[in-house]
């Protein structure tokens, strides 16, 4: 299974909002660089979250509707 990148953000709140929307609707989730911090998540490119490249797009519209937009 691949995973591909459909959140970006440098807070943790917006990340755990997103987490738990997508888990709410059943889709597999992975977080990452969560641990860091904020500084060295900066450093990093954010908190990001990935999915499997067969929810990619279900995941990103539920996304749209429902938390603040990622990061560019």
């Amino acid at each position: 299974m691949n995973l591909v990148t459909i959140y970006r953000t440098f807070n943790d709140g917006d990340a755990h909002l997103a987490q738990s929307v997508l888990e709410a609707a059943d889709i597999e989730v992975t977080m990452l660089n969560e641990e860091l911090g904020s500084t060295l998540s900066v450093m990093t490119g954010g908190i990001r979250l990935q999915v499997s490249e067969e929810d990619a797009e279900a995941a990103r519209q539920l996304l749209a509707s429902q938390v603040p937009p990622p990061l560019p």
